[in-house]
């Protein structure tokens, strides 16, 4: 039974750390676009580990949502990050220029 206890332990482990592993990659990735000031608003994650249906192949992905922004024009947005933290699909598509620009216009008023 001990060893038995043991086992399952050990298996639980290494799913929570291959778990965080992966949300750390994710998280980087996203962060990437959105940066550390969240110019996009609440931020809204879900693991969609039984594939995603809009893309090809059908991957494994993390969903990052965004609602009540500062960025101008981008009410909503949503960053798509495989398991492995690339950026597979963003939307709005030029999500990562609107922030950057954006990002300039407040440098020049402050």
């Amino acid at each position: 039974m001990g060893k038995l206890f043991k086992f399952l332990f050990l298996v639980a482990l290494v799913a929570a750390l291959a778990g965080g592993g992966s949300y750390a990659a994710a998280y980087f990735a996203q962060g990437k676009i959105t940066g550390v000031d969240d110019p996009l608003g609440a931020r809204r994650v879900r693991l969609v580990y039984r594939g995603y249906d809009s893309l090809p192949g059908k991957p494994r992905v993390w969903i990052f949502t965004f609602a009540g922004g500062k960025v101008p024009g981008v009410r909503t947005s949503t960053i798509i990050v495989s398991l492995g933290g690339k950026v597979l699909f963003t939307k709005p598509a030029d999500l990562h220029d609107r922030v950057d620009h954006w990002r300039e216009t407040q440098q020049t008023v402050e």
